[in-house]
Formats: C-alpha cells, structure tokens, sequence
C-alpha cells in the first residue's frame, strides 16, 4: 500500500494510543500471575495481538472487551510440544523465551516476517549459560527451549537489548525464589524501568542496583489490574509534526511516565520548538528550528522521529547511538540514509553517528522497509516536503499505530 503525501500546515488534537510496550509487559506478568488480571486502554496493533495470542497458547484464558484484555491465569506451566507464534513482536518473543525456560517441557518461538531474519544469537546464548536447553535456526528463529533455569546468581551481557532481561526479571519473579541477575553493559535502560514498574504493581519489588544487579525477591507475584498510559514512542511523531508544520496537541500522555522516549520533549526543545505542558494536554507548535545534538543510544526509537526533525532544522545535528540499528525490523541506520537521500537531503553515518544537513527535500518516492517507525518518519517528514512525496509499503504502522495516517489527515495532513 502507498501513500502521497503534500505539503500540509497541522492543526489540531490527537489523542495518544497506548504503550504496547507496557502492554506486553503487562500481558506476560498476567500469564504468570495466578488469577485475574484486568489491562484497559488497549491499543488494539499487531504486536499487541501477538502477545495476546502468546499467553494463550502458553495456557492463559483472555477476553477482550471494548478496550479492555481479562486474563485467567492458573499460573506458569507451558505444555510440552508448545509453538508460541510471535508474529513480527521482537519483545514478545525475547520475553517468551525466558518465560519458556521456566518450565521443563520442551517448546518452540517461532516468529514471522522481518523478525525471522534477525540474530537471535544473544537468548540462545544466555539461555544455555542458564542452564536451559535452547536450540535455532542458525541464530535465527525459531528457537526450541526446555528448562528448566538454574536459579541462584545470574550473568548476562544486556549490549545489544534490554528485552532479554525483561524476560528474565518477568519470569524468576513469578518463582517465588530470591535471585541475582548480573547485567553486563545494559542498552535501552528506561526499557527495564518499564519492567520494574509494573512488576511492583504485582507485587515483586526489584532492588536495582545501577542497572549492573537486580535482585529479584522470594516474593508472590499478584494479578494486575492497569490502565495502561500513552505511547511517548508513538508521541514522537505526531509532536514532531506539529514542530515543523503548524502546531499539535497531545492528550493521553503521563509527562511523569518513566518510558525513556519522553526524552523527545527535551530534543523538541533543544531544536527550537515551542513547547506548553498542561495538565493534561502538551502543546507543540512551530518556530525557528536550528540543528541539534542528541544520543539515542538508550532510546533508539527516537532515532527515526528525531532524523524526521533535523531535516527541517537549520544547520547540521548529530544523533548517536546509531549501532542501536542494526538489529531492528530493518536496518534502520542504511534505511533512513538511503530513502532520506532520494529526497535530497544531506545525510550521512560515520561510526556512531547520524549527520543530517537540513535543506528543502524534492519530494520523490521512498520505500518503509516494512518498517513502521520507518514508515511514520518518513510521512512526517514528507508533511513540510514543497513536492508530493509518496511512500511505500506502508501497512507496516499497523504494527504500533492502526489508524495513524488517517491521525494525520485529521490534524491537516494532506494525504492520499
């Protein structure tokens, strides 16, 4: 599917979707929780329903009404012969994975689309120096686990995610057992606040000690019960539209939210962009952009949102972090160098780093990578554009976002 995108002036309010990131946490804490667990203000996307799915197959009863997910749990126990189906989620299936090594039968995650050609090298890995049985296709889906863990004092190396980990600290909570995970250069920690959050609203209270050691206590891990808050990741494009287009107001949104990607109110700020915070609204409207400096290395899902902004800002900015996409739905790095290229901007890596020079695109065609935050970036930036640009494959933003080009046909987004 393809979109043509004019130059367009925004206006208007959008209300945010929720977090799957939260979400999916909140998903496997409940099929480890015996009982009832109740998750409202669901986004229904794709990554969500693979989760879903997943904690069905894995034994869990769900029911989903209006926006709400009811989880019966009878507690963990995965049958032997177990295909646990993550789609294209790379979280639910790096959480999956370490949920499944709780149990001795043997069970296989399978995944489907861009996620089976990503390494998976690092959870087979750790899984055997955890004692777990674990086998892949050549350090690619699918992977066939049999546990169990041995439980005491663990090492991991947490470099290239900090969805492994969450796996991990997810599962042993529901053991009942006191344990020690060692970490070792841990990525994407606001990821792991996350986890931790919504692991004390089960009851489990993590010690973190420097994101090095989390010790997990001999405690009961209870049903949840959440309203789960606004997508900041998903945020970062609407607001950045507002940023160089017109202007946007954000509702839906925790501004005391621990996901990391709130970080893009900061770099918003730094560029130039005017920026009202209510109580429960934030207002992002235009000004004089000039260049920025930003580090995604913790956040890397601000990367393409933040690319999408330093092609309107006046001057060179530099974002770092950029070894943080390689290993994503597409190698977003090359992705966003290559497509941002057709349009004529002056964009360039070197080591770590993103160098984008801003100037007037061209308008042209370009390709998502069935990438959705490749696919939203591109539209955003495509919406100050002084010719059509058209963007293909664009379905993939059902991942995260059904509905977001018609969000951004709603706020003046001049789309086709």
């Amino acid at each position: 599917m393809k979109r043509l995108i004019e130059h367009s002036v925004i206006k208007g309010t959008v209300k945010i979707p929720s977090s799957k990131s939260v979400i999916q946490r909140a998903l496997a804490i409940a099929l480890l929780a015996k009982g009832r667990s109740v998750i409202s203000n669901v986004v229904f996307c794709d990554d969500v329903m693979n989760a879903v799915k997943a904690v069905e197959t894995a034994g869990a009863k769900t029911e989903i009404t209006g926006d709400r997910i009811i989880i019966e749990s009878g507690g963990p126990g995965v049958k032997d012969g177990t295909v646990i189906e993550c789609g294209e989620s790379a979280l639910c299936f790096r959480m999956f994975s370490a949920i499944s090594a709780l149990s001795e039968n043997k069970v296989a995650i399978n995944a489907s689309g861009t996620l089976r050609n990503r390494s998976v090298e690092q959870v087979e890995r750790s899984l055997i120096e955890l004692g777990a049985s674990c086998s892949s296709n050549d350090g690619k889906p699918p992977l066939t686990i049999q546990g169990p863990f041995k439980y005491g004092n663990f090492s991991i190396d947490g470099s290239s995610t900090s969805q492994f980990l969450t796996g991990l600290l997810i599962a042993l909570s529901s053991t009942g057992k006191e344990t020690v995970i060692n970490v070792n250069n841990l990525s994407s920690r606001p990821y792991i606040d996350i986890t931790i959050a919504l692991l004390e609203k089960a009851g489990i209270k993590i010690d973190n000690l420097n994101y090095e050691k989390f010790i997990i206590p001999a405690s009961k891990l209870y049903p949840l019960s959440i309203k789960a808050e606004g997508d900041w990741s998903g945020a970062a494009f609407p607001s950045v539209a507002g940023a160089i287009c017109g202007s946007v107001e954000l509702t839906g949104l925790d501004i005391n939210s621990v996901q990391g990607d709130k970080a893009i109110l900061h770099y918003l700020e730094k560029a130039g962009a005017c920026i009202s915070v209510q109580e429960d609204s934030i207002k992002i409207s235009k000004n004089i952009l000039r260049s920025f400096e930003a580090d995604c290395t913790d956040t890397p899902d601000l990367f393409p949102p933040l690319t999408a902004l330093a092609v309107h800002c006046a001057g060179t900015s530099i974002i770092h972090g950029v070894h943080r996409l390689r290993n994503k739905e597409s190698d977003r790095a090359a992705a966003l160098m290559n497509e941002l290229r057709k349009l004529g901007i002056d964009i360039n890596i070197s080591d770590n780093d993103m160098i984008i020079t801003g100037g007037k695109m061209k308008g042209g065609a370009v390709f998502s990578h069935n990438d959705h935050r490749m696919a939203m970036a591109l539209a955003v930036t495509a919406l100050n554009s002084e010719r059509p640009v058209t963007v293909d494959a664009v379905q993939c933003v059902n991942k995260s976002w059904p509905g977001f080009f018609e969000m951004l046909s709603s706020i003046g987004g001049k789309i086709s």
